[in-house]
């Protein structure tokens, strides 16, 4: 089994013809991203983390639409340019009919993966947020 491969998420379970970036109805997004936290560290550790913790996961019907793993975002970019990849893939994956799933990183990162879903989609979506705290605030430390 190749390397990149073992970087796929759901990839002990794929087929090659499951794992392929042409016809995989589900494109995941590792999104590394750890530039606003407030508390503590290691969000840039998320994606691949559950990408490793997928490999423990049982087959489902989903992974005979395909799921692929792209790159991950270069998140050594600036804050904006990263948000700014996110947007673009969502919003790209979206007009192909491919569903986008992002793995991040910090909660800025949902603000570009929505708007890209929702830009394409050419109508405001909804947000189902699963977290242990909300961070909803109007502002923090000023």
């Amino acid at each position: 089994m190749s390397e990149n491969f073992k970087m796929q998420f759901l990839g002990s379970e794929l087929g090659e013809d499951e794992n392929n970036e042409d016809s995989a109805r589900f494109q995941v997004i590792p999104c590394p991203l750890e530039k606003t936290v407030s508390y503590g560290s290691g969000t840039a550790l998320g994606p691949q983390a559950l990408i490793e913790a997928s490999w423990e996961l049982e087959r489902s019907s989903v992974c005979e639409q395909g799921i692929f793993t792209q790159d991950s975002i270069d998140c050594s970019l600036s804050h904006k340019e990263c948000l700014g990849q996110l947007y673009q893939r969502t919003k790209s994956l979206v007009i192909q009919n491919k569903v986008p799933i992002t793995l991040g990183g910090e909660h800025s990162l949902s603000w570009a993966a929505v708007q890209g879903v929702g830009d394409a989609l050419g109508e405001k979506i909804g947000i189902l947020q699963f977290d242990a705290h909300a961070d909803l605030r109007n502002c923090y430390l000023g």
